[in-house]
């Protein structure tokens, strides 16, 4: 299935599981708007499957429920959004590969360039790594509510120069290496180390210990920390956006 530019795709069916809106053999999205706002994309029902939005494609714009990459056992589905103009919408769901590490479905998504929302008004959007690996490059931004990292098989790298912009803390399995550097989560939480766990600076761990939000952006090599709707102090450090929560340890 080919969709080129210009077009306007709607979907008309309203199941939102697995396999009950759009199921992909293979897609090249190379522009157009795809609106299945009340519906599904399965990638890999039954046999292996690609959807992809080149680097050269222009104006590209899709909204879906929900997402399925990889959903069969024994077959891989991949998902790849390579262009910086693309934005893709998902309200509900987005889940990668099955619990089975072994025998079950493996998803794959590579997000190169372009804006991949995964998240909702009410922020209880999930993005579910199961089963694969999710790669954020450089260029690239994801804007997630929930990130879930629960399974030995499924995998999250966010590489230099990329956005990460989660509006709840990621769900982490401590025992499980998430980001494949050879540490455990739970090791790099106490050890402050890795994307995930930059450790705040001092001010704003003294504030979210006496139960003060915290926020932080960081906008280019300049890091502003925002305690409540007051202090702010910037350090250099690469790209990251994080909510720290109120539970944070002052030391």
């Amino acid at each position: 299935m080919e969709l080129p530019d210009p077009i306007w795709f709607s979907l008309s069916t309203t199941g939102t599981g697995p396999g009950q809106g759009l199921n992909s053999n293979w897609i090249l999205w190379e522009g157009g708007d795809l609106d299945g706002s009340g519906t599904s994309l399965t990638i890999a029902n039954g046999n292996n499957s690609n959807v992809s939005i080149p680097a050269y494609a222009l104006n590209v714009f899709g909204q879906l429920d929900s997402m399925y990459v990889g959903y069969s056992a024994g077959n891989i589905g991949t998902f790849t959004q390579a262009s910086s103009s693309s934005v893709v919408v998902i309200t509900d769901q987005m889940i990668l590969g099955t619990d089975d590490c072994v025998n079950g479905a493996q998803g794959d998504v590579l997000l190169s360039a372009g804006t991949l929302y995964v998240t909702n008004a009410t922020h209880t959007a999930n993005l579910d790594v199961r089963n694969g690996m999710f790669t954020l490059g450089p260029g690239a931004t994801l804007v997630v509510d929930n990130l879930i990292l629960n399974s030995p098989c499924g995998h999250f790298i966010k590489q230099p120069g990329s956005i990460l912009i989660m509006n709840n803390p990621p769900q982490l399995n401590p025992n499980y290496d998430a980001d494949g550097d050879g540490q455990s989560n739970g090791a790099e939480a106490l050890a402050g180390t890795g994307e995930m766990f930059l450790e705040p600076c001092l001010e704003c761990r003294h504030a979210a210990a006496r139960g003060i939000a915290v926020m932080r952006i960081d906008i280019g090599i300049e890091q502003h920390f925002l305690v409540g709707d007051g202090c702010a102090v910037s350090e250099e450090r690469s790209f990251h956006f994080w909510p720290i929560s109120a539970s944070i340890n002052s030391g």
